[in-house]
């Protein structure tokens, strides 16, 4: 009996440790499954940051295409792009670990030099829009200078003084512009102050061509009003009827009046108390 009990007993511990090593041998391998498991998880979620990271690369990269100074820039980022690393599947630990750490070395890679495009363009850019307001800028006094010299030639010398009027507004309108402040550190205040230095400076441009034609009409209508003038100065007066012109010799010299011829002298009267004589001596006196 006692043999017996001894024997039973050592089978249930028996039992018991093989239960255990059963038990260890599973959470073991549950424990390399959970692990592996998780690996392959965190190999996924690096290669999902570097297909974005890939995303992003290639947007900067076509943004900045055609600017010469930032080749170099997207040159590292198109030798970047030809790395494709991958997660394998059903990969032990150990090569989901490697992998992972492969694609996080590429993807901090070419974010490192997405940032370096990015912060370039953005440099390129803004200098860019500075270059082009300041051009804009001088443009626009340079049009305001001779739109003031304008008005002073042509005082008083227009057809349509509200030509003027409207000129001197548009000077007025621009110059306002240039003096607004704009923030030199942001692209869109540049563009935006490009942009309505561009309308203004149109508009004086096309007030300045609207007072130069109405001074043109202005110096024709007087033109014409002195020829006007000139020609009835010099025509003939005519009191009315018409003008007699005396008849011109044939040797072309000037016209002589004929001499006055006197009137012819009254005849003697007949004296009916003498005698006279009826002969036919004729009508003489005859002495006693």
């Amino acid at each position: 009996m006692k043999n017996l009990k001894f024997t039973r007993k050592t089978v249930i511990i028996s039992l018991a440790t093989l239960l255990v090593i059963a038990l260890g041998v599973t959470g073991g391998v549950f424990g390399m499954a959970h692990a592996n498991a998780q690996a392959a998880e965190k190999c996924h979620d690096a290669f999902d940051q570097f297909v974005q990271a890939r995303v992003n690369a290639k947007q900067i990269a076509v943004e900045a295409e055609g600017i010469g100074d930032l080749d170099q820039k997207r040159d590292d980022i198109t030798r970047l792009l030809k790395d494709e690393p991958t997660c394998g599947e059903d990969a032990p630990t150990s090569t989901l670990k490697k992998q992972k750490a492969s694609i996080d070395s590429v993807r901090e890679k070419l974010e490192k030099a997405t940032a370096s495009l990015t912060t370039a363009l953005e440099e390129h850019e803004l200098q860019t829009a500075q270059n082009e307001l300041d051009a804009l800028s001088e443009d626009a006094r340079t049009a305001i200078d001779e739109a003031t010299q304008l008005l002073d030639d042509t005082d008083g010398e227009v057809e349509d003084e509200q030509t003027r009027t409207d000129l001197k507004d548009a000077i007025a309108d621009l110059k306002t512009a240039l003096e607004l402040e704009v923030d030199d550190t942001d692209v869109t205040d540049l563009n935006s102050a490009s942009h309505l230095i561009t309308a203004l400076t149109d508009s004086l441009k096309d007030s300045h061509k609207a007072v130069k034609e109405s001074h043109q009409a202005y110096t024709q209508a007087q033109q014409a009003a002195t020829s006007n003038s000139g020609a009835t100065g010099n025509a003939p007066q005519n009191s009315g009827g018409n003008a007699y012109t005396p008849p011109r010799g044939n040797s072309g010299g000037s016209y002589t009046p004929p001499a006055h011829k006197p009137a012819p002298a009254p005849a003697p009267p007949a004296n009916n108390g003498g005698n006279s004589n009826s002969g036919g001596n004729g009508g003489g006196w005859v002495e006693t």
